[in-house]
């Protein structure tokens, strides 16, 4: 579903036909949070990417992409006692007081000013892998998707909205309850379809297996 789509759908389950009391804004938020909401659960592999990136002798630093949302590793490609080796990260302040000047194979990286720091700083060029998950894709358009889910999970999102819309609802307890079990089940679904290990014959459950949003409030609602 597209952002259009999944307004309606909200607006439809949720039963609130009311345009004045409940503008498109309002239902755009509550379906943006869910999105949001969503994605935190866990590391999903469809919002994880990677990059390679060489960096010249006697340079210590790479440019982050604004894409990147959260560093997961961090190695270097190279053979003998130069690699290949992943990176433990570090405070600026530890490295400031390690490795002033050093100059050797990295071994750590600290995350500062939207860039990455390796210390030492690379005696050769040196290329630098790095693996992060991707910062969340804003609804803007009425034509946006949230791609990175399988469509058949979008009914979830409605879900997880109209939860979220029903919060300040007296009598729309049983139904808030109703939605937000319906939403976590299909987060499990989703658990099952991309985090399955077929390996370990378990699921790689991450953060957290339920979530209680009770507490938030959708901008526009008070």
């Amino acid at each position: 579903m597209d952002k259009q789509q999944l307004r309606e759908e909200t607006r439809r389950v949720a039963g609130l036909g009311m345009a004045e009391l409940f503008p498109d804004t309002v239902i755009d938020a509550a379906v943006q949070e869910t999105i949001y909401d969503w994605a935190s659960t866990e590391v999903w592999p469809t919002l994880e990417a990677e990059f390679d990136e060489l960096v010249p002798a006697d340079e210590n630093y790479l440019d982050l992409p604004s894409t990147v949302r959260k560093v997961q590793e961090v190695r270097t490609e190279g053979t003998g006692l130069d690699g290949p080796r992943v990176l433990t990260r570090r405070s600026p302040e530890a490295f400031e007081q390690a490795y002033p000047g050093a100059r050797s194979a990295p071994s750590e990286y600290v995350l500062r000013d939207g860039k990455l720091w390796l210390f030492p700083t690379p005696s050769r060029p040196t290329v630098v892998h790095v693996r992060h998950t991707i910062a969340i894709p804003k609804l803007v358009a009425d034509t946006d998707e949230p791609d990175w889910l399988d469509e058949e999970f979008h009914e979830g999102l409605v879900y997880g909205a109209a939860s979220l819309l029903l919060v300040q609802e007296a009598e729309g307890s049983d139904r808030k309850e109703l939605f937000e079990t319906l939403y976590q089940s299909y987060i499990q679904r989703a658990r099952e379809r991309y985090l399955w290990s077929d390996d370990l014959g378990m699921f790689q459950v991450g953060s957290r297996a339920s979530v209680d949003r009770g507490h938030k409030t959708i901008w526009g609602l008070g």
